[in-house]
């Protein structure tokens, strides 16, 4: 009996478990933004009230090799103030050179980048505020024709007694690409900076049936508020529009965006919701069958 009591209060903490790491995982999640190279994104996060947070932006691209050698420039790149931390990581190579100083005094600067194995890597903290340009170059490892270059920069960003905050992403110097943003090391959004983002399906009203009803499809889109934060684009749209049929703006991409987040978002809540029910259930049963046995251990 002793063994079986043991059991059934390990299953309980077992099923308690499930749900709550369903409940949180559902509060994970991530947000879509859309923007053009040179705009500035502003990120509105939660976080625990008076608080810092880190918030980080990271992204890799594809550099070419050229002649036995590689090459990529990030000019007017823009570095934040305070307690900054920039690194960009290279693979795969057998040397690493970066070269850089303020934008407007050009190239003052030239370090070797650390070579481990195949990976190159260079990283700086507490830059002055301000604008750089920077080239990163060397040698690939074998016959490589290509190699990646992955860019991360970092910033703290105080949070309020509300438990929000706003950051101000700027991407001058940035080159179009998919960028991942991170607070506190949990991945919070992805930026589509110049290249389409992905569309998310919109869910389609169903009209109540009627003598004469033609379907009529709606496009009607939730209104739940996104669980992390939500964020804005100043600057101008991407390039590449049609003449005939002007293209949304990027704040007009970033509100379609949420909205279908918003309508998943709903669609998970009531299974989220179903799931809770379900469990309650299972432990009101678990609870039934532990008073019986009680009882008949008593007789």
């Amino acid at each position: 009996m002793l063994t079986f009591k043991l059991s059934l209060r390990m299953f309980a903490f077992l099923i308690v478990a499930i749900s709550l790491a369903v409940f949180s995982g559902a509060a994970q999640a991530q947000q879509i933004l859309s923007g053009s190279p040179g705009d500035t994104i502003t990120y509105n996060g939660e976080g625990p009230a008076n608080s810092d947070v880190t918030l980080e932006v990271s992204s890799s691209t594809t550099i070419g090799v050229s002649g036995g050698s590689y090459s990529s420039s990030l000019d007017g790149i823009n570095i934040p103030s305070g307690s900054n931390s920039f690194s960009i990581r290279v693979s795969p190579v057998q040397t690493m050179h970066i070269a850089g100083g303020p934008s407007w005094l050009g190239s003052v600067a030239s370090v070797d980048g650390s070579v481990s194995g195949t990976t190159g890597s260079y990283s700086i903290s507490n830059v002055p505020a301000g604008r750089y340009n920077i080239r990163v170059y060397g040698t690939p490892a074998g016959d490589a024709s290509s190699v990646t270059m992955t860019v991360t920069a970092s910033a703290p960003q105080h949070v309020g007694a509300d438990g929000h905050y706003v950051a101000s992403i700027s991407t001058a110097g940035l080159p179009p690409g998919v960028y991942t943003v991170r607070q506190n090391g949990q991945e919070v959004a992805k930026v589509y900076l110049g290249v389409p983002a992905p569309t998310t399906p919109t869910p389609t009203a169903i009209p109540s049936p009627t003598a004469n009803a033609t379907a009529n499809p709606a496009a009607g889109q939730g209104s739940a508020t996104a669980p992390i934060g939500s964020a804005t684009v100043q600057g101008s749209p991407s390039a590449g529009q049609s003449s005939t049929t002007p293209s949304p703006s990027p704040s007009t991409k970033i509100s379609e965006e949420i909205n279908g987040e918003k309508a998943v978002s709903e669609s998970g809540g009531l299974d989220i919701a179903a799931i809770a029910v379900a469990i309650a259930i299972l432990l009101a049963v678990i609870g039934a069958c532990y008073i019986v046995l009680e009882r008949n251990k008593k007789r």
